[in-house]
């Protein structure tokens, strides 16, 4: 029985994409080995496991939406209407985890003096007087 194409190139994929995720796997099995290997500090070595899963995440998050999305076969212009909003939505994810982790390191003292109020302690009791 003989493969379409459609058929092979359904088990290309299937075939690039596991190989992906097998490396993925060895990778963070082994992360900790390859540390004491090549004498690195384990954090640089988790560093760097973790940018190369991101690395091959987009890669394989591109790869599947090329082929099974069929954008790959697509225009360029096609393509980019489905890929940048997409891009613009994660920027705006990025930019309010940022904003909110800014906010986040704002101790009390400092939204206090932000919104007008003083802290004045005292032996008995803490005060917050109005700043006038």
């Amino acid at each position: 029985m003989a493969l379409t194409v459609q058929q092979r190139n359904i088990i290309k994929v299937t075939i690039i994409l596991s190989a992906l995720t097998i490396l993925e796997f060895i990778l963070a099995g082994t992360k900790d080995g390859i540390a004491g290997l090549l004498g690195w500090q384990p954090s640089t070595v988790s560093t760097l496991v973790l940018l190369t899963f991101l690395i091959l995440t987009i890669f394989k998050a591109y790869y599947i939406v090329s082929e099974f999305m069929h954008l790959g076969h697509e225009l360029r212009r096609m393509a980019l209407s489905i890929l940048l909003p997409f891009i613009f939505i994660v920027w705006l994810i990025i930019g309010m985890m940022i904003e909110g982790n800014y906010y986040g390191k704002l101790t009390k003292q400092e939204y206090d003096n932000e919104i007008g109020f003083q802290q004045t302690n005292t032996p008995d009791q803490e005060l917050f007087v109005l700043k006038s």
